[in-house]
């Protein structure tokens, strides 16, 4: 969700970021934004909410010192992001029980990590969100699971 369009930049590199700058009508300030594809707003949505939910204890960090830390710490260890495998055994896992291995309710990444956070498998820092994400899209592209023609839900091939 977090890229750039589909072509690559002339240099070889990554995508550059869509970036819409524009002034507010009266006003004298400039706004910034990303431009979205439309259809990917719920996954834009659910990323911004699961990296805010993440964030909700940096800034104990930041003001608490090492008491914080320490809480913080104590809370447990940070969940790793998760390997293509992990992501492929947790969505087959998921899917081999259900009819026609399908999960009519999974459109996407989105929701495969909302599940193996659940799970207690990926959290909501930015790694976790972005593997997941990576992972999921590149077992639909190599047609390991596939979406199905007319729910758009995810299924085992």
């Amino acid at each position: 969700v977090v890229k750039g369009g589909s072509s690559s930049s002339s240099s070889g590199g990554p995508d550059r970021i869509p970036l819409i700058r524009a002034r507010l009508a009266g006003s004298a300030e400039a706004v910034v934004g990303v431009r979205v594809d439309p259809a990917r707003l719920p996954e834009v949505r659910y990323a911004l909410g699961a990296l805010l939910e993440s964030r909700a204890a940096a800034p104990l960090l930041a003001v608490g010192g090492a008491a914080a830390a320490a809480a913080v710490a104590a809370e447990g260890p940070k969940v790793e992001a998760p390997t293509y495998e992990e992501v492929m055994e947790c969505m087959e896992e998921h899917l081999k029980d259900r009819p026609g291995q399908c999960d009519e309710d999974w459109k996407g990444w989105a929701q495969v990590h909302a599940h193996m956070v659940s799970r207690g498998l990926a959290d909501n820092a930015a790694e976790c969100v972005v593997a997941v994400q990576h992972w999921v899209e590149e077992l639909l592209r190599l047609k390991v699971f596939e979406r199905t023609e007319g729910s758009g839900g995810v299924r085992t091939r």
